[in-house]
């Protein structure tokens, strides 16, 4: 037996409603996959790929944290993609270990090793994106040719699922391979347990509510009825 059912995703500011059908029965087991993935499934996974990355960072950043992005001269290109995730590995230990001498604490991150183009899909120069606890421009330049980095700091958006979507856009699929790497004791968002709900989308936003994303998708042919919004909590709001 399927019902149609709510729950919230919460990551920092940003809260997420999706309906969906769950099966409540016991006994009701999904059916075996047939066949490779759709392009529709693909895209899926792809939207998902994106979303999870927004938690983490909305969750874990904000205003003023640092949006790094690391390239290669010609002189220092790496040869392949496990090269260059060496090369950033190399980066983080050196830029943790300034940051817990000046701040006390590790440094947090979420990073990518791009190797795609954005826009084309094609195979693209490996360069790397990162999402970071704040540090000076000074002491980057110890770790990384200034020439070969460019440095930004977050904005007050506080959902930060464009940066997401963007680092995703850069990172190629590959089976068994991980979409990015994150620091140790990064905040998770909460998920609250499901409910059920009569209808799809009929969900009611807190006053000043400021909506990123909508869908509603009903087929009473085929009886399928789901729903997601995604919104930033008003200023002030726990």
């Amino acid at each position: 037996m399927k019902r149609l059912m709510r729950y919230r995703i919460i990551s920092g500011s940003v809260v997420e409603v999706r309906d969906a059908f769950f099966r409540t029965g016991k006994g009701e087991k999904r059916g075996p996959r047939k066949g490779p993935s759709t392009k529709r499934q693909i895209e899926r996974n792809d939207r998902e790929r994106v979303k999870r990355l927004a938690r983490v960072i909305n969750c874990n950043f904000g205003p003023g944290d640092l949006w790094l992005t690391l390239t290669y001269a010609d002189n220092r290109l790496p040869i392949d993609r496990r090269a260059a995730e060496k090369e950033l590995a190399r980066f983080l230990r050196k830029a943790g270990k300034l940051h817990k001498a000046k701040h006390g604490v590790p440094l947090r991150y979420i990073a990518v090793t791009a190797d795609k183009n954005s826009k084309t899909g094609e195979p693209c120069r490996l360069h790397h994106h990162l999402v970071m606890d704040r540090m000076g421009w000074e002491l980057l330049t110890e770790l990384w040719p200034k020439e070969q980095m460019s440095y930004k700091l977050l904005d007050g958006r506080r959902d930060y699922t464009g940066v997401a979507r963007y680092m995703m856009q850069n990172v190629g699929r590959e089976k068994g391979r991980r979409a990015f790497s994150a620091s140790h004791g990064l905040k998770k968002p909460v998920i609250t347990a499901p409910y059920p709900v009569a209808r799809a989308g009929s969900v009611q936003l807190p006053k000043g509510a400021d909506v990123r994303e909508k869908e509603v998708h009903e087929d009473k042919e085929e009886g399928f009825f789901a729903a997601y919004v995604r919104y930033v909590t008003p200023e002030g709001t726990p």
